[in-house]
C-alpha cells in the first residue's frame, strides 16, 4: 500500500468511528427524549456502551439519580473511545422497558423505541450526506 493510500485508510476509518459514536449518542438522545416519564427511571437506563452491554438497571425508580449518573459516564465514555474495533451500543434494562415499548403506557407510542431509532439514523444519515469528505 502506498503512503497516500495509507493516510486515506487512516482519514477513512476515523470518519467510520466518528460515525459509529454519533449513531449512538443521536439514539440515546432521540430514545431518551421519547420514554415516557412516570419516575424517570427507565428514560434514565438507557445506557451507551463500549465493548458488553450492561446487564442490570442502573438505580432504582427510587433512586434515579444514580442511573442518570450512570447514563452520563457511559456517554462519556462513548465519547473518549479509541479503539474503533470496540462494540458500542445502547441498552435499557429496567424491567419493564419492553411493556412501555410493546404500548403500556398512555404517554408513548408503541414501539417508541423503533421510531426513534429510524428518526435518530435519518438525522445521522442526512448530516453526513450533507458533509463534503476530503481525503
Amino acid at each position: 500500500m502506498t503512503r497516500q493510500s495509507q493516510r486515506i485508510a487512516i482519514d477513512l476509518a476515523a470518519q467510520l468511528d466518528h460515525v459509529r459514536k454519533e449513531i449512538v449518542l443521536e439514539r440515546t438522545a432521540e430514545i431518551v427524549a421519547a420514554t415516557p416519564v412516570d419516575t424517570t427511571w427507565a428514560r434514565s437506563n438507557w445506557v451507551p456502551y463500549v465493548g458488553e452491554p450492561p446487564t442490570a438497571p442502573n438505580g432504582s425508580p427510587d433512586d434515579v439519580g444514580a442511573a442518570a449518573s450512570a447514563q452520563q459516564s457511559a456517554i462519556a465514555a462513548v465519547i473518549a473511545n479509541r479503539d474503533p474495533e470496540a462494540e458500542l451500543g445502547l441498552a435499557n434494562n429496567a424491567p419493564y422497558i419492553q411493556q412501555l415499548n410493546e404500548g403500556s403506557s398512555p404517554q408513548a407510542e408503541a414501539e417508541f423505541v423503533e421510531h426513534a431509532i429510524e428518526r435518530a439514523d435519518e438525522r445521522v444519515k442526512q448530516r453526513w450526506m450533507a458533509k463534503k469528505i476530503e481525503l
